[in-house]
């Protein structure tokens, strides 16, 4: 036998004990992922938005956005550490790179260059209706 012969001989050996090992790596994966919807611990899609289609938002403190987008559907933008600002300012910039998509490796700049970067961006049911229920309106002084 040859060097050539035997070198494809050793490439047919491998394939048949690689073609079963990844029939069996499959069938392991997708078993586990039925079993984990049937559990419902699959999570969905993670949501995308635009920019571009951004209707509002409204910060949660300093640890988050809450963005409505054009489908009237919420999403929420958990960023990684406190964003000093975010919750006392009407204007802010996102940073999104070409795509124009708000993710996880955006960026939101709070005026006076202050950089919260997107830690998490989940679906969301909006703001809390009740968020305000504890503070008293204020007459306005001039």
């Amino acid at each position: 036998m040859n060097r050539s012969t035997s070198s494809v001989l050793n490439l047919g050996h491998r394939s048949r004990i690689a073609r079963p090992l990844a029939a069996v790596v499959l069938a392991t994966a997708l078993s586990s992922a039925i079993v984990a919807q049937a559990n419902g611990t699959v999570d969905e899609a993670a949501p995308s938005l635009n920019r571009s289609e951004m209707l509002m938002w409204l910060a949660d403190g300093e640890r988050g956005l809450w963005i409505e987008g054009r489908n009237l559907q919420w999403v929420y933008a958990r960023f990684s550490g406190i964003c000093h600002g975010v919750s006392a300012t009407n204007s802010l910039v996102f940073e999104t790179g070409e795509s124009g998509n708000i993710g996880r490796h955006s960026s939101i700049l709070v005026p006076g260059n202050l950089r919260c970067t997107v830690q998490t961006l989940t679906r969301s049911e909006g703001p809390p209706k009740d968020r305000n229920v504890a503070i008293e309106p204020q007459p306005q002084t001039q």
